[in-house]
């Protein structure tokens, strides 16, 4: 009757949905009360500390108003060397647009994988690491992996981009070059649970985490093989596609194992 129970809860739940493709590198969006530096060869033509007005646009010298809202720098410049070449001012320009003040935006980081899910402002040089820690950091049972919702910007879609939580530790991979934006939405869930039934001490339901995620480390949170256990003809049922598969442990029990995973060790017949 357990086994039916357990195997029955695994059916039950949804198939994992298909990793999303790799982002790109998010370039930081120029928002209201953001501060630019406009440089320009030749110098007559640069302008400092230029403020970013709440309707998006900035005066640019006395050659009218230009948007900056939702632009990258590199749009900003593009958008300042075509104003130049149009007024007959320049034939071919250098322009460089560094933003030297950011505005705060608000960011929101929710899910079961941080201590302290909650909503705060951050600065627009911040990173994901940086608002993890604002939330209170990773618990013991996050996830390996988060994602971020992002929201609609000039008519395109809204976005969700998912990044290994190693990366976000180490500020590597797209977590090094990625940028917030007001309205993100970052959310850390907790890794999910597995199975383990048959010849160990204590079969049950157990954490997956950092330093729990392979067969190995299953059997031991479930204090290890009965002195009846046959280590080599472990399997797990996963279901993928709404349908129940089993897969055979290699005998080094290296394999990693995915929530709702059901991991069984079978009897010695001897």
């Amino acid at each position: 009757m357990t086994t039916m129970v357990l195997l029955a809860l695994v059916l039950q739940q949804p198939a994992a949905p298909a990793a999303p493709a790799p982002a790109e590198a998010q370039e930081y969006l120029i928002g209201p009360q953001d501060k630019l530096d406009i440089i320009v060869i030749p110098d007559v033509f640069s302008d400092r500390h230029v403020t970013v007005d709440v309707d998006g646009t900035f005066q640019y010298k006395d050659l009218g108003r230009l948007k900056a809202q939702d632009l990258t720098h590199g749009q900003v410049e593009a958008e300042i060397r075509e104003l130049l070449i149009r007024r007959s001012l320049h034939n071919s320009p250098t322009v460089k647009v560094e933003v030297v003040e950011f505005r705060s935006k608000m960011i929101y980081v929710n899910g079961d994988g941080v201590k302290l899910p909650s909503s705060f402002r951050v600065q627009g040089n911040d990173n994901l690491m940086s608002a993890i820690y604002q939330a209170g950091g990773f618990t013991s049972r996050a996830g390996s992996s988060i994602s971020i919702r992002r929201r609609s910007i000039g008519g395109t879609q809204a976005t969700e981009i998912r990044i290994p939580r190693s990366d976000v530790e180490q500020g590597t991979g797209l977590a090094a070059t990625f940028h917030l934006q007001d309205g993100d939405v970052i959310n850390v869930p907790e890794a999910g649970h597995v199975f383990v039934r048959g010849e160990v001490m204590a079969g049950g339901v157990y954490d997956l985490s950092e330093n729990a995620k392979t067969v190995l480390d299953m059997i031991n949170a479930a204090g290890g093989f009965s002195k009846f256990a046959r280590r080599d003809g472990i399997t797990i049922t996963r279901v993928v596609e709404a349908k129940p598969q089993q897969i055979k442990v290699d005998k080094d029990l290296t394999l990693a194992v995915q929530p709702n995973d059901v991991i069984e060790v079978p009897r010695r017949r001897w």
